[in-house]
């Protein structure tokens, strides 16, 4: 399934109409004839905005485009759902995996897709425990924490309008966060890569080892909780910001042609960065 198709299917079936679905995108309804068309293509902002509405992932929305026998992103899958009925401070412990993506879609159900190329039996290979605020995910003796960390991929999907508060513990190579506004989400274990895209939020992060953040725009707030470990912050030129460090033995840099745009600024007290923990360090690039 194309593109095109693919987003025909999803306004179907959240029953929208094409003028409902270009209000919720602020785009006009021409455009998204044109999209379901196969007439055109929406930018990078605009499938961000799709993929976020609908509670899926860029590569769901776009993989297999312009080409019906292409292969699928990933041989098993393994999905749970829960209904969520009124806002929730939520707790999630998702165990280790190559890949872990939060986001969130305007509905009422929090929805874990577990996926892999290689786990041929995801459903009683790893247990998902779930309910209105928990999330939990044990790995079955049979597989190995390695097997985990080199091919399963978690994608948890959050209900917009009940979102308080999330906190996160897992090992992953790759945490990726989408679509978050107003919340506080903390995380508190490994990765290697942490990427922040379309995000206005507080980000609280905990960790031992060392680690590479990437904001499309920075917004919101960032707290990094560090032992004795160094982390890459990449922020789009031009951001605005305050720093303050905490802790003892830390140190803030900044890499070559970059400087603060604001330090310890009472007008970006909202866009603070904070440095805590001890012995590490935190260096702030821009791109």
């Amino acid at each position: 399934m194309n593109f095109s198709n693919k987003l025909k299917e999803l306004r179907k079936q959240s029953g929208l109409s094409q003028e409902q679905l270009a209000d919720k995108l602020t785009v006009s309804r021409q455009a998204i004839t044109k999209w379901e068309t196969g007439a055109g293509m929406p930018d990078i902002e605009n499938l961000l905005a799709v993929a976020t509405l609908f509670g899926v992932t860029l590569d769901e929305l776009v993989r297999e485009e312009g080409a019906a026998s292409a292969a699928p992103e990933f041989f098993y899958e393994s999905v749970s759902e829960c209904d969520i009925s009124e806002a929730k401070r939520y707790d999630f412990r998702l165990g280790s995996a190559k890949e872990i993506v939060l986001s969130v879609a305007d509905n009422e159900k929090l929805r874990v897709r577990l996926a892999s190329n290689t786990l041929k039996t995801l459903e009683s290979d790893f247990k998902v425990r779930m309910d209105e605020r928990d999330i939990d995910i044990r790995r079955a003796k049979n597989v190995s924490e390695t097997q985990a960390k080199e091919d399963l991929h978690v994608f948890v999907s959050l209900p917009r309008h009940f979102l308080e508060h999330t906190e996160i513990e897992a090992v992953t190579e790759t945490f990726s966060v989408a679509g978050f506004c107003g919340q506080t989400l903390e995380f508190d274990g490994k990765a290697e890569r942490f990427t922040v895209e379309q995000c206005d939020a507080k980000i609280e992060i905990t960790a031992a080892t060392d680690m590479e953040i990437t904001y499309d725009r920075f917004s919101g707030g960032l707290e990094l909780n560090l032992m004795s470990a160094t982390a890459a912050l990449r922020l789009p030129k031009g951001s605005a910001y305050s720093l303050r460090k905490k802790g003892r033995s830390n140190a803030i840099n900044f890499a070559e042609n970059t400087a603060p745009v604001a330090e310890n600024a009472e007008a970006h007290e909202n866009n603070r960065i904070e440095l805590k923990g001890f012995h590490s360090e935190l260096v702030i690039h821009e791109k």
